[in-house]
């Protein structure tokens, strides 16, 4: 099992590893007071409240969501999306997903 240690440094070497490049953090979180979500770049930053009935997953993935739209409006360059939720990863990866947003972000991505 990996540490929060572990992450961090495998972490910091993939950013080294990368080179430059245009990095996104993502991020959707539930708190008492409702569920919300961040796509945050060096130039932009987009945060968002949902309903608090939402999932943490339907966050996680509309963070990734502005991510896209946050590259779909800046010059070609390379870009990274760094995201911690495993789900989301997940379920992107998959060839035909059901769910509507994971299929409007890779469709986003396909025409980057």
């Amino acid at each position: 099992m990996y540490t929060p240690e572990h992450h961090k440094q495998h972490t910091v070497e993939h950013i080294r590893r990368k080179g430059p490049h245009y990095a996104i953090f993502t991020d959707g979180s539930k708190s008492p007071s409702g569920v919300g979500l961040a796509a945050i770049s060096p130039d932009k930053t987009v945060q968002f409240s949902l309903p608090s009935d939402a999932f943490v997953f339907t966050a996680e993935l509309a963070a990734i969501s502005s991510a896209v739209m946050i590259i779909k409006r800046m010059p070609p360059q390379k870009f990274t999306i760094y995201s911690d939720s495993r789900g989301a990863i997940e379920a992107l990866k998959n060839y035909y997903p059901k769910n509507p947003l994971v299929q409007q972000i890779k469709y986003s991505l396909h025409e980057l």
